[in-house]
């Protein structure tokens, strides 16, 4: 997979999975952006606003070099922020800015996210028999 196909697969699964989760009302833009790790959510529940953002070289370079790495599963990722976004500010209120409150704090919201993205993918596949 190249660049550009890659691109074409990151909007692709946007869209399919912006119907499935029904986040049709919210105002969903992405970007291509080489700064962010790999991916990145920012989200404002409140404005039902969801910026995305994807650095295309790196997830190339993971695709390349784990088996495991899904493109799909990573894009659901990141728009299952918007679901889960609220719940993270509220565990952010309790961290009193505490550096190891905070990243604790965002691993349990990372990993959430994980696993509710690699569970909805894989109860579609299961559903459509793949």
């Amino acid at each position: 997979m190249d660049a550009g196909a890659a691109k074409v697969a990151i909007a692709s699964y946007i869209e399919e999975w912006i119907s499935i989760l029904r986040l049709d009302h919210w105002d969903i833009t992405y970007t291509w952006d080489e700064k962010v790790n790999i991916a990145n959510a920012l989200a404002q529940p409140r404005y039902l606003r969801l910026s995305l953002s994807f650095n295309v070289p790196r997830i190339l370079s993971e695709l390349e070099e784990r088996k495991s790495f899904n493109l799909e599963e990573l894009v659901v990722h990141e728009l299952c922020h918007a679901l889960t976004w609220r719940l993270w500010e509220f565990l952010e209120q309790y961290t009193n800015g505490d550096k190891v409150s905070e990243f604790i704090s965002e691993e349990i919201h990372e990993e959430a996210v994980t696993n509710i993205g690699w569970a909805l993918v894989n109860a579609r596949r299961t559903i459509n028999g793949n």
